[in-house]
């Protein structure tokens, strides 16, 4: 059990490092606004579509990380809810790292 989920580990440490990964984290943090700005409003999916011009599945889409949505979709999107949202570079410092 200890090698599998060792390996389950490495595969993991593997994707991590990929450009797949980092996409899927930017459509999850896109995820978290809109939900977030959409229950601030008690807005559902509908009312979202309705503002957007955009069909509701593809709203459920971006809510469940699932869609490829594009700056200007997820600017369309964060506009309606009156969200202004910046992309902030994660990755520790040198100095961040120093000691450790």
């Amino acid at each position: 059990m200890n090698k599998a989920m060792d390996e389950l580990r490495r595969m993991q440490d593997e994707y991590d490092k990929t450009a797949d990964a980092y996409a899927h984290a930017l459509r999850l943090d896109l995820a978290f606004l809109v939900i977030g700005g959409m229950s601030a409003r008690g807005w559902n999916i509908a009312t979202l579509a309705g503002k957007t011009g955009f069909q509701e599945s593809y709203i459920s889409n971006v809510i469940h990380a699932n869609s490829r949505c594009g700056f200007a979709g997820a600017g369309k999107i964060l506009h309606a809810l009156g969200i202004r949202a910046t992309l902030v570079d994660k990755q520790p410092s040198a100095n961040d790292t120093k000691g450790k």
